[in-house]
């Protein structure tokens, strides 16, 4: 994948993970334990600092706010991602 490629999609699933938090008034503290995530992992995803976030992950964080992966991705912050 291209440097500005997975640069953009790590903001995107960033801002998504912001959005859903803020919408359920949770931690990112909760969040991970929701997903099964070690809290530093889902801060090193909220603070931009993790390079390689998997889909396995994705989908943990997906599930925990009760969505499927294709409804995680289903927002603008994904649309536009340029392509490689």
């Amino acid at each position: 994948m291209a440097r500005g490629v997975q640069t953009s999609l790590q903001s995107a699933v960033k801002r998504r993970i912001k959005q859903l938090c803020r919408q359920r008034g949770w931690t990112y503290y909760r969040l991970a334990m929701e997903a099964d995530l070690s809290p530093r992992t889902l801060n090193y995803i909220a603070e931009g600092k993790n390079q390689n976030i998997n889909l396995n992950t994705v989908k943990k964080i997906a599930n925990a706010f009760g969505l499927s992966i294709t409804e995680f991705f289903d927002t603008a912050y994904f649309r536009h991602l340029p392509m490689e």
